[in-house]
């Protein structure tokens, strides 16, 4: 990426202030006009732009489709929370979680809440975007695609209109999902940071495919983020649960150093993570570390063909599993001698079976996890118990799973 640094710097507020011309904050530039999105707004280029949203809540009712500039690799796109006073919220120590690690402190966050079935924005690629909070609060959210926006031409257009995107901070939620391919955090050869996913009980089906999402041979990063499922059945046995009916926390298309790191998966009728079927297995490499998924109705890993059958390049270590049907790693390939991968250190309890169709097994696995490891299971707090096995329990001495002490410290409960 060319892009030099330097930003035209839009303010923008709900119901705008002064001349609203979006040139300080005491001039923002109104966002929303009868709730939805003003013709002022959508009328602004994005190449080279930074929208600073100052605090409140923007209500929207359809999918916001510039008209001015779009973003490219010499000049992107920024999304940014700000406080009052227009500074951004990364200055005020956010994101950060709460005490358990489940939840982003969205307090101070401008909120995005759209009252229809649709995402937010038709987005591009070349898109930052930092500490927002996006809500869909509709009766019945029942279209295919990304809560957010990931599409260029159309709202389906996905991977031409999300690549290349940094989520940071960012906390999105659904009330009513209900369809096989609405998802919530999606880019090819992008990075998910401190973000925070959740799909809410429905009376409907519940469908959807997954809170984050990549696809195609490219670099994608999901560090330190919380999946939060709904519980909903997948209405199917963990080894039928694919792509079309996923319900699940991560998923992948082809892992060409996809990394997921330090993240939660948890209440989910599908996997943890699912990686569907590849075209070239040549081609794959994937960093799964320290990672906590928990009460699953399919597999913690689950692939459909995957794992290398000439590169040893996945890793696998540090992970932690609790109440998951299916199995801890399941491989679809029937040849267990072509599928490698760097297994090492793995703890598991109340699952549906261990490792199936791997020819090179964990070096060291911890069994018989239970309720009684967790800080608060019923509460979800899923921080390790100082007394427990899993505590500073790796051969690094750091905790199995995501949650560390180092970032989480025991204020309340000891």
């Amino acid at each position: 990426m060319a892009f030099g640094g330097t930003y035209d710097e839009i303010f923008i507020s709900p119901a705008g202030a002064g001349s609203k011309d979006g040139s300080s904050v005491a001039n923002a530039l109104q966002a929303i006009d009868s709730n939805d999105w003003s013709s002022s707004y959508l009328a602004l280029d994005r190449a080279r732009v930074r929208f600073n949203f100052l605090p409140g809540t923007y209500n929207v009712r359809t999918t916001a489709i510039y008209t001015g500039t779009t973003p490219d690799d010499d000049n992107p796109n920024m999304w940014r929370g700000c406080s009052a006073d227009g500074t951004p919220l990364t200055d005020h120590g956010l994101p950060k979680f709460d005490e358990t690690g489940m939840s982003l402190d969205v307090s101070n966050y401008p909120k995005f809440n759209m009252t229809n079935s649709a995402s937010i924005t038709r987005s591009n690629s070349y898109t930052f975007i930092h500490c927002l909070h996006i809500h869909n609060t509709a009766s019945q959210c029942n279209f295919g695609g990304s809560i957010f926006g990931n599409g260029r031409n159309s709202d389906n257009n996905g991977f031409q209109g999300a690549a290349r995107r940094v989520f940071y901070g960012v906390k999105m939620e659904c009330d009513n999902p209900n369809n096989n391919n609405l998802e919530m955090f999606y880019s090819p050869l992008g990075t998910m940071t401190m973000c925070e996913a959740r799909f809410h009980t429905t009376i409907y089906d519940g469908r959807y495919k997954s809170c984050f999402r990549a696809n195609g041979s490219f670099y994608t990063t999901f560090d330190t983020c919380v999946a939060v499922g709904h519980g909903q059945s997948a209405g199917a046995a963990p080894d039928d649960i694919s792509g079309a009916n996923a319900m699940s926390a991560f998923v992948t298309g082809e892992p060409h150093a996809n990394n997921v790191v330090n993240c939660i998966g948890y209440n989910h009728g599908g996997h943890f993570l699912h990686m569907g079927t590849s075209s070239s297995t040549t081609r794959q490499n994937l960093l799964f570390c320290n990672n906590t998924g928990i009460s699953l109705g399919g597999h913690f890993i689950d692939s459909s063909g995957e794992v290398s059958d000439e590169n040893v390049a996945e890793s696998f270590n540090a992970n932690l599993c609790y109440k998951v049907a299916g199995k801890v790693f399941r491989d679809k390939n029937n040849n267990p001698n072509t599928d490698h991968g760097n297994f090492f250190e793995i703890a598991y309890g109340d699952v549906g079976g261990t490792f199936e169709n791997l020819s090179m097994l964990p070096t060291r696995e911890i069994s018989g996890v239970s309720a009684s490891d967790f800080v608060d299971f019923d509460n979800q707090d899923f921080r390790i118990r100082r007394d427990s096995p899993l505590y500073k329990g790796t051969l690094a001495r750091r905790n199995f799973g995501a949650l560390q002490n180092e970032d989480f410290e025991f204020v309340s409960v000891s």
